[in-house]
């Protein structure tokens, strides 16, 4: 998430997208950026419930539906970290053999 907000403003959120707010008007309204407001709203309609649903639950249900634990520990980001590093690899074998045939090729002056 972009933002962490405590249970009181995630309530507020729900409360200002309940009432047919824009994500947009909800971020000036509370003073917090329309991206948390997004994020928080994405998770809210990947979860299934509505702001209405969502209003009811007690601090800790709110709280796993919005946990603290970033989300980006996801099967594709390590399968693009793992495809970024076999490059860096590659780059680094590249420019060390660079080197290589730079130093045995170069006249002793």
């Amino acid at each position: 998430m972009a933002n962490k907000l405590d249970p009181m403003d995630i309530r507020q959120i729900l409360s200002l997208l309940n009432d047919g707010f824009s994500n947009r008007k909800i971020g000036s309204t509370l003073g917090v950026s329309r991206n948390t407001v997004n994020s928080y709203v994405n998770r809210l309609k990947a979860s299934g419930y509505s702001a209405q649903e969502a209003l009811c639950f007690d601090e800790s249900r709110l709280m796993e539906l919005f946990p603290d634990k970033s989300t980006i520990d996801s099967v594709r980001h390590n399968e693009l970290m793992q495809s970024i590093l076999r490059v860096l690899i590659s780059l680094v074998i590249t420019l060390a053999s660079l080197i290589n045939f730079i130093t045995m090729n170069m006249p002793i002056v």
